[in-house]
């Protein structure tokens, strides 16, 4: 596999972009709205502290994840479509659930679990509160710390296994088992690198926040065509023609991001 920076990926990413932005738009907007509902939705509809709110808010948002993530599918398929040049519309948003739905079901039923199992860390949190009265310092500082230790947990883990959703995307055929084994076998060895390709993004996801989210229109398609860039390179795919029109670069450009693994 050809050798590529961690900038010179995030540069080529830049230039499919450049007049495509629009083909996100409308789609981030819907797709943000979803994600604002699953955030709020469990905390309004279960407000209490009982044994049964709980558990019904775990469930519901359980449910919401794995529907977000059949919605995030629907942002890389647009995404593989601006990367090939092919026609995408805002209704590529719901791909997921008109093609290859079994497949794309248990992969993100998985990721739900996962992200669920990681959330009973802050759900301790309340209790551990209850049972030795922090004050609102220690309380916060101690929720944050843990939510960014399961963040961290919950990228480590995806890490390897959401590529499975580019090779079904690739291959409509392929079965969730399959496609799973498939990204495990390709990022064997690349965790790290593609742990660091997504800190990369860190101070850009900030300023997305800082603009009320809508510098988001213009970052999450910057993250979404580097993280397709790099599937295509894990899986040995050529370019787009247009992103191997690479300008003159300085001979020292640093070690290959990619380089040593075929």
């Amino acid at each position: 596999m050809n050798g590529h920076s961690t900038s010179e990926l995030k540069r080529l990413s830049r230039s499919l972009l450049l007049g495509r932005y629009n083909s996100y738009t409308l789609p981030l907007i819907l797709f943000f709205l979803a994600d604002v509902a699953s955030s709020f939705l469990p905390v309004t509809l279960f407000q209490g502290s009982s044994t049964s709110d709980v558990i019904f808010r775990f469930v519901f948002s359980f449910i919401l994840s794995a529907f977000f993530g059949m919605l995030g599918i629907g942002v890389i398929r647009i995404t593989r479509c601006v990367c090939k040049g092919e026609p995408s519309s805002v209704r590529d948003l719901g791909y997921a659930f008109k093609n290859s739905t079994d497949a794309f079901i248990k992969i993100q039923l998985l990721f739900a679990a996962i992200r669920s199992a990681l959330s009973l860390l802050t759900i301790a949190i309340s209790s551990i509160d209850s049972t030795y009265q922090l004050d609102t310092l220690e309380y916060f500082a101690v929720l944050y710390a843990v939510t960014i230790v399961a963040y961290f947990l919950n990228m480590l883990i995806t890490i390897r296994l959401v590529w499975s959703v580019y090779y079904i995307l690739d291959d409509p055929q392929l079965g969730a088992p399959e496609a799973l084994k498939m990204s495990l076998t390709v990022t064997k060895g690349r965790t790290l690198k593609l742990i660091w390709i997504k800190i990369t993004f860190v101070g850009m996801y900030i300023l997305g926040v800082a603009s009320f989210m809508t510098g988001f229109l213009y970052v999450r398609p910057y993250m979404e065509m580097t993280y397709m860039l790099c599937y295509l390179l894990m899986s040995g795919q050529p370019l787009p023609d247009f992103a191997n029109e690479q300008p003159e670069k300085p001979e020292n450009t640093g070690p290959s991001y990619w380089a040593g693994r075929n």
